[in-house]
């Protein structure tokens, strides 16, 4: 039987912190060299709380003063900030000011020694979460549901918020978009549909937004979004996908990806005459699939509960390093919460996933139904025939619908693709062609139809 584990058991552990990083850019910030920048001031992801010796946090908040204050930070004005506070004696006087500026190696270094504070202070700030959530394990009055969650927001951050000046976010913007080379990077690693015509309209799917893709039952819609997985996790950047199945079992999610990589009919391999041409076209796509970035999870481990499934949309972008998570499909999940409507259910989960994904800086595709309204009546589908709830129109920053047109058949959908709300960008339609037996998409021909003038802002 195994044994339980003991606190004495435990392995003596050494504080992360690094001593000559924090020296030095005390040293970079107290400078006399009009050059020297002071990363206190100028980064906002330092701040004196990073620093972990109690005399440089104390210099650091110092230095923070004189600089807010419009004055130069060097020995003799953060000298004196620390002798308003009470505080030049215990962190060593002018004499230690003036050493920390001895031991300053280089401003060159400065970006390198703060990210090395950056990331010793991130670590003590995990080793603090993950402390309190393996204290509170012992808790039997706490959800395990809770317990995950908490332990899911360590990985992604751990556990630190901290607000941002607008200046700092303007300078962050500027330098994104003047930096042309890294917005082309940023452009060409981000997922797309990978179906021509469609991201003529949407262009691409940007990092930190919901996106919604919703359609009557049996259009596909479940099949296009294995589709985006696929073809992004294939492409030439490798792109990491998640696909959460609530539905489907990961088997059959697979297959169906098989066929869409190996060309052959859907399910045609569990025949029992397979030919030794489809086999073999079967096991290459396996083998390929098999060293892409996808990774699939169903309802055997993922409950399909909205705290379950937010926690798995975190663990696949911070553990897996996804970019475009797949939920299938929102109708499927509820919450623990009682005495709520399924609309006030949905409108919850949708706030929750636009959330997740704006903190983790990814981007979640969730499938969804249409009502039964919408179908009946046989119109094209606008963003208001989302089933059971307008909070998913409200929380969502791209909806993109599918209605079947004129031409389908059992083999063959011919689809119209309406992108009825994409925030800060151009509307549109486009005709798609899904091939139902090998589970490809592609354009129907011509060039889609956008609303010109109409942008999204909401």
């Amino acid at each position: 039987m195994e044994e339980p584990m003991s606190d004495d058991a435990q392995v003596e552990v050494k504080v992360p912190y690094d001593e000559r990083a924090e020296t030095a850019l005390l040293g970079d910030c107290l400078s006399d060299d009009k050059k020297s920048s002071c990363y206190l001031q100028t980064k906002t992801e330092i701040a004196a709380d990073d620093f972990y010796l109690t005399e440089h946090v104390d210099i650091a908040r110092a230095i923070e003063a004189v600089v807010s204050s419009g004055k130069r930070a060097d020995p003799v004005t953060v000298g004196a900030e620390l002798t308003k506070q009470g505080k030049l004696d215990s962190v060593g006087g002018y004499a230690y000011l003036q050493k920390l500026i001895d031991l300053h190696y280089t401003d060159a270094d400065s970006g390198t020694y703060a990210d090395i504070i950056k990331d010793m202070a991130r670590r003590r700030s995990i080793a603090r979460a993950t402390r309190d959530v393996y204290e509170q394990s012992f808790n039997l009055a706490i959800p395990l549901s809770s317990l995950r969650e908490a332990l899911s927001q360590v990985l992604v951050d751990g556990s630190e918020t901290r607000s941002r000046k607008m200046f700092d976010s303007c300078q962050e913007e500027l330098t994104r978009v003047v930096d042309r080379e890294k917005l082309k990077e940023e452009r060409e690693s981000s997922p797309r549909s990978r179906i021509k015509a469609l991201d003529e309209i949407i262009d691409r799917f940007r990092p930190e937004r919901l996106g919604i893709l919703a359609g009557a039952p049996s259009t596909g819609k479940s099949s296009l979004a294995g589709w985006i997985v696929l073809k992004n996790a294939a492409s030439d950047r490798h792109i990491p996908c998640g696909f959460v199945s609530l539905e489907m079992p990961e088997g059959e999610v697979l297959q169906r990806l098989v066929a869409g990589e190996a060309g052959v009919e859907n399910g045609e391999i569990d025949r029992p005459n397979v030919s030794d041409q489809t086999l073999k076209a079967y096991q290459t796509a396996l083998n390929t699939l098999s060293s892409l970035p996808v990774y699939i999870v169903d309802s055997t481990r993922c409950q399909a509960t909205e705290d379950e499934v937010l926690n798995m949309v975190q663990l696949m972008a911070v553990v897996d390093g996804c970019k475009l998570i797949v939920v299938d499909y929102l109708q499927l999940i509820h919450s623990t919460k009682g005495n709520v409507t399924r609309a006030e259910e949905l409108s919850r989960l949708a706030a929750r996933l636009k959330t997740t994904a704006v903190r983790l800086g990814v981007y979640i595709l969730a499938v969804s139904q249409v009502s039964r309204e919408a179908v009946k009546q046989g119109n094209a589908l606008t963003m208001q025939d989302l089933k059971d709830s307008s909070g998913l129109e409200q929380a969502a920053d791209d909806i993109i619908l599918l209605s079947e047109a004129d031409g389908s058949t059992d083999e063959r959908g011919i689809l119209l693709c309406i992108v009825d709300k994409h925030r800060s960008g151009k509307r549109g339609r486009c005709g798609v062609e899904f091939d139902k037996q090998h589970q490809t998409w592609s354009s129907t021909g011509g060039a889609p139809a956008l609303e010109e003038g109409k942008h999204d802002r909401a």
